[in-house]
């Protein structure tokens, strides 16, 4: 597969991630920063697969109806100022379950609105077809997708219900996007007990995506689940090794995990991990089928940290609501822990993700321990990458290197 045509940020250049990345960075520096919304839309609770680490649980179905959607869009459109970009990102369960018809309504309605958007799905690709790739290509969506590494660490836990692996079918249906030329997103990796246990094998694993966008989800333990999450000494070794192999690399991987993480230690927040953002709650919201708001995805299903009801409720109240206030405010030194406060990694942390803590969302990210040992790790290397810059920056200013 050529992972080149989608390779757009580095223009099919092949020097060191150093060199890279940095010279990403001095770009972005004067970049403009574009006001967006994320709006995560949990269109359908159900999923074909059952994947051994997914934290969605319902004990009845959830469908989003086209009515819905558009009430919720048109809502949200009536709220927030016109130079407001919206990201629309169809997510589930699995949202190619809400059918065909569904997103042709769906498209047909966005295609006469004035509001500025994107759209992007993301999908675990066994149910796609040519059908459904015509749509999204014709309406320009972006189709991510997971990927778990080899396909011994994926099928390990990304299953169908009688316990097939997936691997070969998200394999095919990543092979027809890109002779169909639709646009991708990338991938998501999640990372867990099977494949952090060497960082040198889940980079080779990943080599054949080198030029796709990839991103790591961490698994975690959501209250109101008994799943367990990995230790954070071992999550952290790991974290540092794959950091030192992709900024030794040639031909590095686009792991924009520690692109954005690099980036805030610089003090660029173009494109900030979600994880270490300041306000996320300004920036996302989450709306399941029934048309509950969220955060995000992770307190989704968590009603005591719903904002309301989009589909019975005015959205400034939504907005507004006691609940994302108490999390906007997390980050104030009334609710914070002293031990964050202390933290010299507090100022690009930012405590973490305020749905992995241990003890209420004002506590620090489960997985602190993790963190401190990568930021270290990384600061302690950020005078050798600047210092590489300077010696190259002639060099770098004919470059067409652009973010994605």
């Amino acid at each position: 597969m050529d992972w080149d045509k989608v390779y757009k940020a580095y223009d099919g250049k092949r020097c060191s991630a150093e060199l890279d990345l940095m010279g990403q960075i001095n770009i972005l520096s004067n970049a403009k920063i574009v006001k967006t919304l994320n709006v995560l839309l949990i269109g359908i609770s159900k999923c074909n697969l059952a994947c051994n680490y997914c934290y969605c649980r319902h004990e009845q179905m959830q469908i989003m109806d086209v009515k819905s959607f558009i009430t919720i869009f048109n809502k949200l459109n009536r709220y927030f100022a016109s130079d407001v970009e919206f990201h629309l990102v169809f997510h589930g369960g699995e949202p190619l379950l809400l059918g065909k018809s569904f997103y042709r309504v769906v498209f047909s309605f966005l295609k006469g609105q004035q509001r500025a958007f994107h759209t992007s799905i993301q999908t675990n690709l066994t149910l796609l077809d040519e059908e459904f790739m015509s749509i999204f290509t014709a309406n320009n969506c972006t189709v991510g997708t997971s990927i778990d590494g080899s396909k011994l660490m994926h099928d390990t836990n990304r299953i169908y219900k009688d316990g097939r692996g997936t691997y070969d079918d998200v394999l095919r249906a990543v092979n027809a996007l890109e002779a169909d030329e639709a646009p991708f997103g990338g991938f998501v990796v999640t990372l867990n007990d099977t494949n952090i246990a060497s960082a040198e094998n889940l980079y080779d694993s990943l080599r054949c995506f080198r030029g796709a966008s990839i991103g790591f989800s961490i698994v975690f333990k959501s209250t109101d689940t008994s799943e367990t999450i990995l230790d954070s000494e071992q999550l952290g070794g790991f974290l540092v090794d794959l950091f030192d192999i992709w900024v030794h690399d040639d031909s590095p991987l686009r792991l924009t995990f520690f692109e954005n993480i690099i980036r805030n230690c610089l003090g660029i927040n173009l494109c900030p991990e979600c994880t270490f953002s300041k306000q996320c709650a300004d920036n996302f919201l989450a709306i399941n089928a029934l048309g509950d708001v969220f955060t995000c995805c992770d307190f989704e299903g968590m009603q005591k940290f719903s904002y309301g009801n989009i589909l019975s409720s005015d959205f400034q109240d939504i907005w507004e609501s006691p609940i994302r206030r108490a999390l906007l405010d997390r980050l104030s030194k009334r609710t914070i822990s002293q031990e964050c406060c202390e933290c010299e990694h507090f100022d690009i942390c930012n405590s973490g993700c305020m749905a992995k803590t241990t003890r209420g969302f004002s506590d620090r990210d489960c997985y602190c321990f993790a963190y401190r040992m990568l930021f270290s790790h990384i600061r302690g290397q950020l005078p050798a990458l600047i210092a590489c810059t300077h010696r190259i920056s002639e060099a770098l200013a004919g470059d067409e290197m652009k973010n994605i």
